[in-house]
């Protein structure tokens, strides 16, 4: 799956992305897929087995290379993988 974060209309690069697998029974080990937006905004996703996952899509982390804002934005999605 291939995602394009965009934020008024401007493509978003370096957002963190993070997919977690549903749990459904109890022996059942948790997945966690780290990713972050490219350039283009755009993340690829790949999902290893079958279920329910929750994206998580966040503003990028304060670092070096990114200047501090007030504003900050989460976005969750649910998405079935067959």
């Amino acid at each position: 799956m291939t995602l394009t974060i965009t934020l008024d209309g401007k493509v978003q690069p370096n957002f963190d992305v993070v997919a977690s697998k549903e749990v459904v029974a109890i022996a059942e080990k948790e997945l966690e897929i780290k990713a972050k937006t490219d350039a283009k905004g755009q993340v690829h996703v790949t999902f290893p087995q079958a279920g329910q996952y929750m994206l998580e899509v966040d503003t990028p982390a304060s670092g070096d290379k990114v200047q501090p804002t007030t504003e900050s934005y989460r976005v969750r999605i649910a998405v079935q993988v067959n």
